[in-house]
């Protein structure tokens, strides 16, 4: 799955936060120019790549091969 925000000038642009701790796993997921991104302990990511997004909270989510490039706030991965 590839997931881009169509004007990342825009405060709209998309987010994901996991409210329960429920299983969430992705394989060879692309986001680009999103907004944050917080995880907890069940999630699972690999291969996912974040591209100009802001801040990603790993939150004990397992990541493997994932590739984190330019993010938009400095950091990529609390």
């Amino acid at each position: 799955m590839n997931f881009s925000a169509l004007n990342a000038a825009q405060l709209s642009r998309g987010s994901f936060e996991m409210i329960d701790n429920a299983r969430v796993t992705w394989n060879a997921c692309s986001f680009t120019d999103t907004s944050t991104f917080i995880f907890q302990s069940n999630a699972a990511l690999t291969n996912t790549t974040f591209r100009r997004c802001y801040k990603i909270t790993q939150g004990g989510a397992t990541f493997t091969n994932c590739t984190f490039s330019n993010a938009s706030l400095g950091i990529s991965l609390l």
